[in-house]
């Protein structure tokens, strides 16, 4: 059974967009380098026998 959602909410979307966009703005430092450090030392422990 499928439930009709309706119209689309474009001022909520819209507005929840926006402040995730200025989430991201305000913590991209930890959104980038976070996964970038990690990977660079998971590299280093499991690889850097190979180097």
């Amino acid at each position: 059974m499928r439930k009709d959602i309706g119209m689309v909410n474009w001022l909520g979307l819209y507005t929840q967009i926006q402040r995730e966009i200025m989430r991201f703005l305000k913590v991209w430092q930890q959104t980038v380098f976070g996964p970038l450090m990690t990977a660079l030392l998971f590299l280093f422990v499991f690889f850097s026998r190979y180097w």
